[in-house]
């Protein structure tokens, strides 16, 4: 039972980092949406003098602080100001989108191998109205026999799948983590990379994830009663073998 056990842990652990990605995820696109891509949002913010009425610039009221001054609008230079803010913040939620969409396809080709949903017929297909024919969409799947060695193979096939999504699943946490720990640190030239590295990161998944389903697909399992009838195939294999070997020596009058 333990590779059995080892399955369920692992697609339990995958689930959960997915939705910990999703849930932070989402909700830095929901601020960035309705705090900084807000088509009124320049309306909503102020240039401030910090020339005069220096030492009443920082104030705090019911815990929130505040910067006080004369107002210091210059339309034009507010407006590049509010662009350039706008520019970055569009460009983190086009890469936490990304990131979102990302790893979807290979979870489907993780899935497909261990607890379902697959189409039988064609296991690149992933919505069930795509699948054809219809009975050839499966929810579910049952594992092969744990105990048999003949299925080790595939065991440790999946298990190398999946211990390589959950190291690429880390790398696009990690930069979700950063997004919304330091907000203010990303310069736009550091945003472009680590879209680079997510682009790196889908490619890698979108290739890997692929080979992996396709090798998985491909090695045998057994249940012990195929086992069994093997085993009873090889043995009059081998019986006939040697028996046509000692018909022919005999017809020769060779003694062994």
């Amino acid at each position: 039972m333990g590779n059995s056990n080892s399955i369920e842990a692992k697609n339990k652990a995958q689930d959960k980092k997915i939705f910990d990605i999703e849930t932070t995820g989402n909700r830095l696109n929901r601020i960035y949406t309705e705090k900084y891509l807000d088509p009124d949002f320049c309306n909503q913010v102020t240039m401030i003098n910090n020339d005069e009425l220096i030492r009443f610039h920082h104030q705090k009221v019911n815990g929130r602080s505040y910067s006080f001054g004369y107002i210091g609008d210059v339309p034009q230079i507010k407006e590049a100001i509010c662009d350039g803010i706008q520019e970055e913040y569009r460009l983190k939620k086009e890469l936490v989108t990304e990131i979102l969409n990302c790893f979807q396809e290979c979870n489907s080709r993780i899935d497909s191998v261990t607890r379902g949903p697959v189409c039988r017929g064609n296991p690149e297909i992933f919505n069930e109205a795509q699948c054809n024919p219809p009975n050839q969409w499966l929810d579910t799947l049952a594992y092969p026999d744990v105990d048999l060695e003949e299925n080790k193979k595939w065991f440790t096939t999946l298990d190398e799948m999946h211990n390589y999504f959950m190291k690429n699943l880390t790398i696009l946490e990690n930069i979700l983590i950063d997004l919304e720990k330091h907000d203010d640190s990303f310069s736009i030239d550091k945003i472009k990379q680590m879209t680079q590295i997510v682009e790196k990161t889908k490619l890698g998944l979108g290739l890997e994830c692929s080979r992996f389903q396709r090798h998985i697909l491909t090695i045998p399992t057994y249940t012990p009663d195929e086992i069994q009838e093997k085993a009873k195939i090889d043995e009059e294999k081998s019986q006939l073998t040697e028996a046509k070997k000692n018909a022919l020596l005999d017809g020769r009058n060779i003694k062994l």
